[in-house]
């Protein structure tokens, strides 16, 4: 099976009721229904405990905003949620001080404008990750900023230019029009044009860099720039914390069937486990939340017994 989403889902304090999220849980309307043992296993057990709409201004993408709460942020969704600061932490570095996450991404650049492809259809090999982030250290190094490797499209930086930058995260922004939310921190127009200098710089290095030529010929899209997100001051979670276990179904394969399966069977391996985990289907911009506890009675009013596992989608 595929390796599943890790990039910044991770397992927090022991409790009864697991939380499994599903990123970019979409099926097309009008295509054939496809079988899915687990999923329609759990059909008759499942209840819909919240469906939610998520707002146009959140920073995060709905599988992301789960987690942060999970995590225990009860943060406003246009306020910076300091993923950089957090993983500081994790590496056993202070959270205090200017951190932010930069991910290597693809960009689609048209005549219609620039989009950025979903962070998780990259499939960036940590071998490539790493040349590329030490390509682009001695650069960031100019610009007082300095990198440490998280993870393949995740990559953490330190440095005073990231005070003050609000930015929507990749996950956020995917397929998603950039030229409004290109980096912009506000009363502070040196820290910008930094900023946009590097993300230039990593444009033309990633091009000219042996990796592009290697993944071209395993026909991967290419790297051609970087995204910065997950600034802002160390803010510690208020609220209780949760297991949390992810997947993303565009990471499981290219071919949404066969990611479907996977995520599939997943699901079954997470309940063998955690068998009173409760289940969250995201997609872009909304996200339902199932558990096989009864729902609230209101919430039952109306409510029909889904016949197959697409009936479960937000």
């Amino acid at each position: 099976m595929p390796t599943l989403w890790h990039s910044w889902c991770t397992v927090q304090n022991t409790s009864n009721s697991p939380l499994l999220i599903l990123a970019n849980a979409d099926w097309p309307v009008g295509a054939p229904a496809l079988t899915l043992p687990h999923l329609s296993e759990t059909l008759g057990r499942w209840r819909t405990q919240q469906r939610t709409a998520h707002s146009s201004r959140d920073l995060l993408s709905p599988a992301e905003r789960w987690h942060a709460q999970a995590l225990g942020w009860q943060l406003d969704v246009a306020a910076p949620v300091p993923w950089g600061a957090w993983y500081a932490r994790q590496l056993d570095l202070t959270p205090e001080g200017s951190w932010a996450l930069i991910s290597p991404c693809h960009w689609d650049i048209n005549m219609t404008g620039v989009r950025m492809d979903d962070p998780a259809q990259l499939r960036l090999s940590t071998e490539h990750s790493q040349a590329l982030m030490a390509a682009l250290q001695p650069f960031a190094l100019e610009d007082g900023i300095a990198l440490h490797w998280v993870s393949p499209t995740l990559w953490l930086a330190k440095g005073a230019v990231f005070d003050a930058l609000v930015a929507p995260s990749p996950a956020r922004m995917a397929n998603a029009e950039l030229s409004d939310h290109l980096p912009d921190v506000p009363q502070n127009a040196e820290a910008t044009r930094l900023l946009r200098r590097l993300q230039n710089e990593a444009q033309m290095l990633f091009y000219d860099h042996p990796v592009h030529d290697q993944r071209a010929a395993q026909r991967l899209p290419a790297v051609n720039s970087i995204w910065y997100h997950g600034a802002g001051p160390w803010v510690a979670p208020a609220g209780p914390t949760r297991d949390c276990v992810c997947a993303d179904i565009l990471a499981l394969s290219d071919h949404l069937v066969e990611a479907w399966q996977h995520a599939d069977a997943w699901i079954g391996q997470q309940l063998a486990l955690h068998p009173n985990a409760d289940l969250v289907l995201c997609q872009s911009a909304s996200s339902r939340l199932l558990s096989q506890r009864p729902s609230a009675w209101w919430r039952r009013l109306g409510q029909r017994r889904p016949k197959q596992w697409m009936d479960l989608l937000p």
